[in-house]
């Protein structure tokens, strides 16, 4: 009974340490502020600016634009998904958030303080991207 039990301890201890290492690989970007991206040569965009999220993926993930530039989302993906302020577990709805978006539908948002906004679809926690704000040059 008690070589029973340490099976059973070991077998529980090596789940929940899988569980804690997938979560761990998933949130050390989250943690230093988003996936290392060389933006010195991302071109600075203002205006009107669209991402596109197909595949599972926004398109470009990583974009820079001045104060005042209108971001605009596009779903291409037969799936729904979001457009959410925040990265996995720490999306907040107390940032930008377009809500549920169907394939085929949009959602705009305008960015007007400077600063660098991470954001991610509520759905597919995989699913993020990162809008850097500056002041026009």
């Amino acid at each position: 009974m008690q070589k029973r039990k340490r099976e059973l301890l070991i077998i529980l201890v090596l789940i929940a340490g899988a569980i804690l290492f997938k979560l761990f690989i998933q949130f050390i970007p989250t943690w230093f502020g988003g996936p290392s991206v060389n933006t010195a040569n991302l071109p600075i965009q203002s205006g009107h600016v669209t991402v596109t999220m197909s595949n599972r993926i926004f398109h470009e993930d990583v974009i820079e634009v001045t104060v005042g530039t209108t971001v605009t989302w596009v779903n291409h993906d037969p799936m729904a998904h979001t457009v959410t302020e925040g990265q996995g577990a720490r999306a907040t709805p107390h940032g930008f958030t377009s809500g549920v978006m169907n394939s085929g539908q949009s959602w705009s948002y305008t960015f007007t303080t400077p600063g660098t906004y991470l954001y991610t679809c509520l759905f597919h926690s995989d699913m993020n991207g990162r809008v850097i704000v500056t002041k026009a040059r």
